[in-house]
């Protein structure tokens, strides 16, 4: 089953029986650094709280990068009480929120950037900004989704659907269209959320963009300062299990090859869209070059673990009091 982007459950209790080893790593995910009002896809923490647990990170652990973790792997031997920070998607406030606290805290990252969104607006952003921003939306809609017809109504036998629901009418919408839409080729996302705009635009215009993906002159310039790599996470974030093989490749090999130009630098890293790859998929991206690669499983980097099925916990918006008591659990 597929979650929504930062949708990734912890699942600490069962991970610390599993997963806690002397010599482990732990790597981090994040998607954004940001304060936000609507924040339905579990994306943000808070530049506020992100600071508190880098200061954290840098008094009570060892961070290292990515090559450092790979070495490890290679050689049989990881580092101790070693931390790994990633940040997925791309989004511009890694450059202009993340990456001031990192080089304040002179702590190492990867920025797995999805290669198609350079100064874009992520699908499931639009999708959210489209249906939750306008002040008025039409009451009927119905939406060709492949061969698939979605209609819905703000109103249920005659009674608004909030009374009947806590999820607003809006949010069960969105709800509704993303669970159909994560699995469907870019081609086909667009098209429905053109679709989507113009039935919006017919009552009121959705709102300004609130998220974007870096630009390649921001990205190029976090690449520049030696503290931030970036690695790769597909073209446009279509689920790879989804996909043929063939389309997987390019999915994969493209992004390599976009990133590259940017940054003017190998990309060897790799982050699989939605935290899922097969024995298959990983087999592909090995074959493209990457040296190593992160799903979204929880659990801590062992010596025996495969490089190209990292396991990664998701951060909540943590403050640093609550990070420092998860964290505690694992290097106690």
């Amino acid at each position: 089953m597929m979650h929504p982007p930062g949708w990734k459950s912890l699942n600490l209790y069962a991970s610390l029986l599993r997963s806690r080893l002397r010599d482990s790593v732990l790597v981090l995910g994040y998607h954004r650094v940001a304060k936000v009002r609507d924040d339905p896809y579990r994306l943000c923490v808070q530049p506020s709280f992100f600071a508190e647990q880098l200061e954290v990170l840098r008094h009570s652990t060892r961070v290292i990068d990515l090559e450092t973790l790979r070495q490890g792997l290679l050689h049989g031997s990881l580092p101790r009480r070693a931390v790994a920070i990633t940040f997925d998607d791309g989004y511009a406030d890694a450059f202009h929120a993340a990456r001031p606290l990192l080089e304040k805290y002179d702590l190492p990252a990867t920025v797995f950037m999805v290669s198609g969104a350079c100064g874009r607006e992520f699908w499931w952003d639009r999708l959210r900004r489209l249906i939750c921003s306008p002040p008025l939306l039409p009451e009927n809609l119905e939406l060709y989704v492949g061969i698939k017809v979605v209609r819905w109504s703000l109103f249920e036998n005659g009674l608004p659907s909030i009374r009947k629901k806590r999820v607003s009418p809006r949010r069960r919408l969105q709800q509704a269209l993303y669970s159909s839409l994560k699995t469907q080729p870019h081609q086909e996302r667009t098209a429905v959320l053109d679709q989507l705009q113009k039935w919006v635009e017919t009552a009121s215009s959705p709102g300004p963009i609130e998220a974007r993906g870096m630009t390649s002159a921001e990205l190029q310039t976090l690449s520049d300062g030696g503290l931030i790599a970036i690695g790769a996470h597909t073209v446009f974030h279509e689920p790879l299990a989804s996909l043929s093989t063939e389309a997987q490749k390019k999915q994969i090999a493209l992004s390599k090859v976009a990133l590259t130009n940017i940054v003017q630098k190998p990309v060897d890293f790799f982050s699989y869209p939605h935290g899922f790859a097969s024995a298959d998929t990983r087999q592909l991206v090995q074959q493209s070059g990457f040296q190593l690669a992160c799903a979204s499983h929880g659990g801590a980097v062992h010596k025996r673990c495969d490089p190209f099925d990292l396991p990664r916990f998701w951060l909540p918006d943590w403050n640093g009091e609550q990070f420092a008591r998860w964290l505690h659990r694992w290097f106690r």
